[in-house]
């Protein structure tokens, strides 16, 4: 009633640095669909000691979150005040899926050998690749080449160490090529060219080609006008296999007088 007055101050005080959170470090993930991706968060600022939570499934509740796949993620980071911030990051994967292919093979054409090979290719994933092939010893290049019949497994490997395999068959003659000799004529008389043989074949590919060893060569199944003396035919399938087979024509040892 009489207008006297009195004062007195209060001081409200606040942080020196606002709580700010941020994004230190990250991986992508190196092979498309894995969960190999990380991220790691830290905060200045606010006050006290922080806490961090990741918008994963179920929430990562540490600095540094791991097993991510590709995606954004976004980390909140709280003080001992209840203060909060927020950072996000983006972890990416390759494009494309590694995936290997087989292009072109060539089977074994005569059964035993080794004239089988493959070829690979890849698409997708990261960089350049590298290729390994299941034989004995490994063959390292696209091509595999010296092949006998079998399944073989190629290993791709790009440069972020993502790997895809394929397989091939090589095939081969079920049969081997095999010349025989069916029947054969002796000479008759000491001195005449009347001797023949009949020559046939099994296994291989295709029809089969005749060579005897006469003079000049005959080119059938059957030599005819043979002297006594030792032939050998040369058969010869449709991938070039051969195989040969001998067969002697014998004449009396004394012509008649």
């Amino acid at each position: 009633e009489k207008g006297c007055t009195d004062t007195e101050q209060i001081t409200i005080t606040e942080p020196e640095l606002a709580l700010t959170a941020a994004i230190n470090t990250k991986t992508d993930v190196n092979c498309k669909g894995d969960a190999t991706g990380s991220a790691t968060a830290s905060a200045t600022g606010g006050t006290g000691t922080y806490s961090y939570s990741w918008n994963t499934s179920p929430a990562q509740t540490s600095a540094i979150a791991n097993n991510l796949i590709a995606g954004t993620y976004i980390v909140t980071v709280t003080d001992e005040k209840g203060c909060t911030d927020t950072e996000q990051i983006t972890i990416t994967e390759p494009e494309l899926a590694l995936t290997a292919a087989i292009n072109t093979k060539t089977d074994v054409n005569c059964k035993g050998d080794a004239t089988g090979s493959a070829t690979a290719s890849a698409t997708g994933g990261t960089g350049t690749y590298s290729y390994s092939w299941n034989t004995s010893p490994v063959q390292t290049s696209a091509t595999a080449n010296n092949l006998i019949a079998g399944t073989y497994i190629v290993t791709v490997t790009d440069e972020k160490g993502c790997t895809d395999t394929e397989q091939i068959t090589i095939t081969e003659p079920e049969l081997a090529l095999t010349a025989a000799i069916n029947t054969k004529t002796d000479v008759n008389c000491k001195g005449d060219a009347t001797g023949s043989a009949t020559a046939s074949a099994t296994g291989g590919t295709g029809t089969y080609s005749y060579s005897w060893n006469t003079s000049p060569a005959q080119t059938s199944a059957i030599a005819n006008n043979l002297i006594a003396g030792t032939y050998i035919v040369t058969v010869t399938d449709e991938k070039g296999c051969t195989d040969t087979e001998q067969i002697t024509i014998t004449e009396p040892e004394l012509a008649l007088t």
